[in-house]
């Protein structure tokens, strides 16, 4: 089965047959058409059907009108999983595959930390998709902030040291990494405190750094760091709609 996923910051294509194999990566720099050319090229040559993942209503519908036989998951879909959501036709198709990965696993509660363009914290409990959060991703919030400023220069987000900045680059660099690490792992706490002893599944683009801090800190409990979460979540979602567009 061929994945693409669609997000704010880039697209992924993938081949999903028990390991994940990437095909192909496009940044949404790249125009919708662009974009949609290249995974025609990908889905043709590997003569495949194709699921998609979207969550920018612009590339969807260029992939649309390139590959009209491909299955977009998400709210419409059947939910392997109850919700107690207000309005799920406004929930993000990348939340609701993560949810469906839990569900595809076998397991009725969880807390899902997705960390990219934003963070989501999404809470299964007995089978139930209860609601999340939803935050400025770390690199989103360390934009912002030298967007919203006169003076601070933008800084790229990388692992650093946790100490004072001697001048306002590496000040900037150590707040948004220490801030937004920090942050994202406090909130985990907080939530698996309130809603009791919850598995903790960490993906998306910038889960490599979470969990590396929670190897450091030795924080224990059942986590899981899988980057093609939100993809298997969409195979499963596939798999149980499988013949319906």
């Amino acid at each position: 089965m061929l994945v693409l996923d669609v997000g704010n910051t880039k697209s992924l294509l993938c081949r999903i047959a028990g390991e994940v194999t990437e095909l192909g990566q496009w940044a949404a720099t790249e125009s919708p058409e662009q974009i949609a050319a290249s995974v025609k090229y990908l889905v043709d040559a590997e003569s495949e059907n194709l699921v998609v993942v979207s969550v920018v209503p612009q590339q969807s519908e260029a992939i649309k009108d390139v590959l009209p036989e491909a299955q977009f998951v998400d709210y419409s879909c059947k939910l392997p999983f109850k919700h107690d959501i207000e309005n799920i036709t406004e929930t993000g198709a990348d939340r609701l595959c993560n949810m469906a990965a839990v569900a595809g696993l076998g397991w009725d509660k969880a807390l899902v930390i997705d960390a990219g363009t934003a963070t989501t914290f999404d809470i299964m409990i007995d089978g139930v998709f209860v609601g999340g959060l939803i935050a400025p991703g770390m690199s989103t919030a360390a934009r912002a902030l030298t967007a919203c400023t006169a003076q601070l220069p933008e800084v790229r987000l990388d692992k650093c040291e946790l100490a004072v900045g001697k001048n306002s680059e590496t000040a900037i660099r150590a707040g948004a990494y220490h801030t937004g690490i920090h942050g994202i792992m406090g909130t985990a706490w907080a939530l698996t405190t309130k809603y009791g002893d919850l598995p903790v599944v960490l993906t998306g683009g910038l889960s490599d750094m979470l969990e590396e801090v929670r190897l450091d800190a030795k924080i224990g409990g059942k986590w899981l760091q899988d980057k093609w979460w939100t993809l298997r979540g969409a195979a499963v979602l596939a798999s149980i709609n499988k013949g319906d567009k």
